[in-house]
């Protein structure tokens, strides 16, 4: 009954005097279509492809139409409606938080403003010796390094995801020792409060190696 429903709305829709005939089917038969689309999901918008393109550090369209679900035609036709300016924009956004090559070296890499100003807060502050200021920095460094980041981009949550890798042993070339050392001296230098980076597990206390052992040892009653 349904089909042939639709075979008539549709051959109403063909003549002059379609429009009229329709006002006067029953509200029920004119809701059919309607319900035949109401579960059908909506394609992306040019927000969701921007969104995309920062999460995927690509415009590439298939790779944002698989990061989407969605067709690459829709994607060709979102990037054709987006500015040129926001898409660079969007890019920028990455560009920006990614290490570049010459930042890759040490040498260069302590000439950052932000890493300049930590060593120094550090050679300044009392009781801290150069060598402990050039460790922390170095161990920034590393960091970066690693995630491919500059330190400006670090934030508290990711590295606390570095963190708990490196204690899984996922992540190998980094010592957690060092690591959260340092990275409890950066983010107290930012402004960050002691108890969110201990709630994050760049705990307060490092232990000493013999105690990290000692307490590999452990069961997790004994603890």
């Amino acid at each position: 009954m349904v089909n042939e429903w639709w075979i008539y709305l549709h051959l109403l829709r063909q003549t002059q005097s379609g429009e009229c005939v329709i006002k006067c089917l029953p509200q029920e038969t004119l809701s059919i279509e309607n319900e035949a689309h109401a579960g059908r999901p909506q394609a992306a918008t040019k927000q969701d492809v921007l969104k995309a393109i920062r999460d995927c550090k690509t415009t590439s369209a298939s790779k944002l139409a698989k990061h989407l679900g969605v067709g690459r035609a829709t994607i060709y036709r979102r990037l054709q409606q987006t500015n040129a300016n926001e898409i660079s924009e969007a890019l920028g956004i990455i560009l920006e938080a990614e290490l570049e090559p010459a930042q890759m070296q040490y040498a260069v890499f302590h000439k950052i403003p932000e890493i300049n100003d930590f060593y120094n807060a550090l050679r300044y502050k009392r009781d801290n010796s150069e060598k402990y200021s050039n460790d922390m920095a170095r161990a920034i460094f590393r960091i970066c390094l690693h995630l491919k980041r500059k330190p400006s981009a670090l934030t508290p949550e990711s590295t606390a995801e570095l963190v708990l890798k490196i204690k899984k042993k996922e992540v190998t070339s980094l010592g957690i020792h060092e690591t959260r050392k340092a990275l409890r001296a950066w983010f107290t230098f930012k402004g960050v409060s002691a108890q969110t980076l201990t709630n994050l597990g760049i705990d307060a206390r490092a232990r000493r190696v013999g105690e990290e052992r000692s307490m590999a040892r452990l069961t997790k009653a004994q603890i």
